[in-house]
């Protein structure tokens, strides 16, 4: 696969007029939390932090060994495969049965 779209996408702030990462809930990724945030997918270094362009979504591919590259692709332009994380909670017990 190549292009791997990982949920991040990004915005202009309105108090910087700067372009920043979001999550895929719509929560920004900042410099120090930047590998907290990707830590499902793979580690990283919050040195490698990916600058926001306009319309940018995040990407991964990997390089040789499988090392994790993270970078920005034009998200409406760019055909990309998507990776989802699913996040399950487990049935709540009522009366004792599940």
């Amino acid at each position: 696969l190549q292009h791997l779209w990982i949920g991040g996408s990004t915005k202009k702030s309105k108090e910087s007029d700067e372009w920043m990462w979001l999550d895929e809930l719509g929560n920004e990724i900042t410099r120090s939390d930047f590998n907290e945030a990707l830590a499902w997918c793979f580690e990283m270094s919050p040195s490698n932090y990916i600058n926001a362009q306009p319309n940018y979504c995040l990407n991964l591919d990997s390089e040789a060994q499988g090392l994790p590259i993270f970078y920005g692709l034009p998200c409406e332009s760019i055909k990309q495969n998507v990776l989802c994380r699913l996040q399950i909670e487990p049935a709540s017990m009522e009366d004792g049965k599940k």
